[in-house]
């Protein structure tokens, strides 16, 4: 009887040590996929927030590139119109001499 209840006890330390080895194993294992998820985790914000960045950039150079399109627009119509203003001074200079020509001939 006291044979079979010392086996029991060792056999239930045997049994406690083993669940207490394999719940440390998945403990440790946990930890390492916690980890390694954590990693992926601040890699993908990491990622993102260069992204980001990077939008923010496109957005300036796009506006940028809209102001200098505007700008070059406006100025090519002030030219044109220069040009419209100084051939209808010189066509009304033309009429204005020929006119005077004509009343000294």
């Amino acid at each position: 009887q006291n044979e079979i209840s010392a086996n029991v006890a060792d056999l239930s330390d045997s049994c406690k040590q083993q669940s207490v080895q394999e719940i440390t194993k998945l403990k440790d294992s946990h930890a390492r996929e916690l980890q390694s998820l954590q990693t992926k985790l601040d890699d993908a914000n990491a990622a993102a927030n260069r992204l980001q960045i990077r939008l923010k950039e496109t957005e300036k150079e796009r506006d940028e590139a809209k102001k200098e399109r505007v700008f070059a627009t406006t100025n090519h119509r002030k030219e044109v119109e220069t040009f419209l203003n100084r051939e209808k001074l010189a066509a009304n200079m033309n009429a204005k001499y020929k006119c005077e020509i004509e009343s000294l001939k």
